[in-house]
């Protein structure tokens, strides 16, 4: 009996084992694709002013204002965001904010490689991240730390200036306590709404 179970428990790692190294490799080999093949999957601009860029796990999205851009979320490879801004000649200097829809690692990733920018992200995420809440029920001790230094905590409905455009911020609890997403207008008959990722309305829509 007890050989049976040193058996199962000997199998049941092995599995596991297994899945992993599988995910990594496949993991690596779309990554190493991604990257070959940038112009053709990783960015692309869906208006004159708002241009994405893409890795794996997130999106970036980039919004012009009149004194460079606004991103909303930092990315997380490292490399495969400079080269999307290198595609398409933006300074990562020029990015001034950065809206922060949740701070899991693949959002806030790449933060550091943008020395101006101030993040901007929702009261409850902060109190989550102080509060060192875990991140997943069924993972305990797994909490979301913050990548950066300079921020703004923000609330439900505030509404505020960066540069010529204003920003309205939305609370989308669910992925994470503070989830949030973010409206943005130079007009108000040309407005974006964006958000992040498993909220059942991931992307920027005008």
């Amino acid at each position: 009996m007890e050989f049976k179970k040193k058996k199962i428990s000997i199998i049941r790692i092995l599995v596991i084992l297994f899945t992993v190294v599988t995910i990594i490799v496949i993991s690596a080999f779309v990554y190493y694709y991604m990257y070959l093949n940038y112009e053709e999957t990783l960015s692309c601009r869906i208006t004159d002013d708002v241009i994405v860029i893409n890795d794996i796990h997130s999106s970036m999205y980039l919004v012009k204002n009149d004194v460079g851009y606004i991103a909303i979320d930092g990315g997380y490879f490292k490399d495969i965001v400079e080269k999307g801004l290198e595609y398409n000649k933006i300074n990562p200097e020029s990015i001034s904010a950065i809206l922060l829809t949740h701070t899991d690692l693949d959002n806030q990733g790449v933060i550091p490689l943008f020395p101006n920018a101030t993040v901007y992200f929702s009261q409850n995420e902060y109190f989550m991240v102080k509060d060192e809440v875990d991140r997943l029920s069924f993972v305990p001790w797994f909490t979301n730390k913050l990548n950066f230094k300079k921020y703004f905590i923000m609330k439900d409905g505030d509404e505020f200036s960066l540069g010529n455009r204003k920003i309205k911020c939305i609370a989308l609890p669910g992925h994470t306590l503070g989830s949030m997403g973010f409206f943005t207008w130079k007009q108000k008959n040309k407005m974006y709404c964006t958000s992040g990722p498993h909220t059942g309305i991931d992307g920027i829509y005008y």
